[in-house]
Order: C-alpha cells, then sequence, then structure tokens
C-alpha cells in the first residue's frame, strides 16, 4: 500500500514537472502563451498594416506575426479592411507581398 502512495506521489510530481516545462518553453522565446492567441495574432497583423498604409508588406514579415497569417488576414478582409496581395516568382521562388489600402476619407 505505502509502494502504491508513492507511485501515485511521484506520478503527480512528473506532471507537474512537465506542465512546468511546457510553460517555460512557451516564455523563453519571450511570447506569452496568451500572447499566441488569435486576437493577439489578427490584432499585431491589423497593426503592422495600419502603421505601413499602401505599402508592400513582404510576407516572411507577416508570417513572424502569425503562423496561420491567411487566416488572420481573411478574418481583417471580412472586418472590412482592403488588404490585397501579389505573387511574383524569381528563379522559380515563389515571393508574396501584401498591401492595406485604407479607404480615402471624403470631405
Amino acid at each position: 500500500m505505502n509502494s502504491q502512495i508513492e507511485m501515485e506521489e511521484a506520478i503527480r510530481r512528473n506532471n507537474l514537472e512537465q506542465e512546468t516545462t511546457i510553460n517555460m518553453d512557451a516564455l523563453k522565446g519571450g511570447i506569452p502563451q496568451e500572447k499566441n492567441s488569435i486576437e493577439s495574432q489578427t490584432k499585431r497583423i491589423k497593426n503592422l498594416f495600419m502603421k505601413n498604409p499602401n505599402v508592400w508588406i513582404p510576407l516572411p514579415e507577416i508570417m513572424k506575426l502569425a503562423a496561420q497569417y491567411n487566416a488572420r488576414i481573411y478574418q481583417l478582409r471580412k472586418k472590412g479592411m482592403d488588404i490585397i496581395n501579389k505573387t511574383e516568382k524569381e528563379m522559380g521562388t515563389k515571393h508574396s507581398w501584401y498591401k492595406y489600402t485604407p479607404e480615402e476619407i471624403n470631405s
């Protein structure tokens, strides 16, 4: 019976250590776990476009902000942002850029 209690305690400690390792791994990159949420990714991409209107932004710059960048851009388009993209092939490699074109305000 004593060995059963010791075994359960060892399993509990191991599970706690694994949870701590997972949480610490998320923090090592400098981005807390909550920063990886869909909402945060969308906000980061939106901020990039808002700070750079009418500027072609290379896809690698956008990918730094969100792994599923395409879904986040789709969400921004659904919310009314006019985001266009272009692709070019150079020496067999496809390159993509995105540009936010804000509506002009008529006075």
